[in-house]
């Protein structure tokens, strides 16, 4: 690519509006997974089981997952209180464990310099990714 088409294409890709593509969702039981291609599928019927501290992720539609539907979310299933301990741990860290996640990836969590953003991604990512 040239110049001006790296600068193009980085241009549009910047104006694409940003989508959720993850709904996050506090419970103390997930509905029953089974794995397929690497993702966890929701079995059919109404049988659920204790979330024990994990994050579960599953297709909205794992129907349309499948066929690689770019519309098709995710659900991600965290413990009761996930989302308040992780507002703190974005503003203050954990003293003597964890720093900010704003030192890094700035207020907005969208990124600083050469640091990636971290606004909208998966939970299960950032448990993996965000916690030095």
């Amino acid at each position: 690519m040239t110049d001006d088409e790296i600068k193009a294409s980085a241009e549009y890709f910047g104006s694409v509006a940003w989508t959720p593509w993850i709904r996050v969702v506090e419970t103390a039981t997930v509905p029953k997974t089974r794995l397929a291609g690497g993702m966890f599928i929701p079995l059919d019927g109404p049988d659920t089981e204790p979330i024990d501290g994990r994050i579960i992720e599953v297709p909205e539609h794992p129907d349309r997952t499948d066929l690689r539907d770019p519309r098709s979310g995710f659900v991600a299933y965290v413990p009761v209180g996930s989302v308040k301990k992780g507002e703190t741990i974005v503003n203050a860290g954990i003293p003597g464990r964890i720093q900010a996640c704003t030192v890094c990836h700035a207020t907005d969590l969208k990124g600083l310099g050469p640091v990636p953003g971290i606004a909208g991604r998966s939970p299960s990512y950032q448990a993996r990714r965000c916690t030095t």
